[in-house]
């Protein structure tokens, strides 16, 4: 049977420790992207031509989504923790928009890939609309906690 070496475990949980307590607060561009920052009810999900409107009601469970100043994005599926993700903003192209907008991409490190981005926008001070980049796909609308 093997054995793990010590020094090799050692430094490992330093390196742990080391880039956990070091995270850096996330550079928000904007004061809207500033107002992200918290964390969010979801009221309700709406697609494309002919896609039923999604609530917590219809789907049988509650949402919620939380942004941290360490850009850090974690979902909560009623009330349990589901999916912790990074995230940060870039301006890129918007389906929504002519020419560039501030986007939302996510980072998964457990899948090593990027996910799926959102653009944002809020109806007032406390509902942000979150619409994922593609054509026929959902935007999701969230109440500030």
């Amino acid at each position: 049977m093997k054995t793990i070496n010590p020094l090799f475990t050692s430094i490992l949980l330093i390196s742990c420790i080391i880039f956990t307590a070091c995270q850096k607060e996330i550079d928000a561009p904007n004061r809207e992207c500033k107002a992200i920052i918290g964390e969010w009810e979801w009221t309700y999900s709406t697609a494309g031509y002919d896609h039923p409107i999604n609530t917590p009601k219809t789907e049988g469970y509650t949402q919620s989504i939380k942004f941290d100043h360490n850009g850090k994005y974690s979902l909560f599926i009623n009330d349990r923790l589901s999916q912790v993700k990074q995230f940060f903003f870039k301006i890129a192209p918007s389906i929504y928009e002519t020419g560039n907008d501030y986007l939302i991409f996510y980072f998964n490190y457990k899948d090593n890939k990027k996910n799926i981005s959102h653009s944002f926008e809020f109806a007032d001070n406390n509902t942000l609309v979150l619409s994922e980049q593609c054509y026929d796909c959902y935007s999701h609308v969230y109440i500030k906690k």
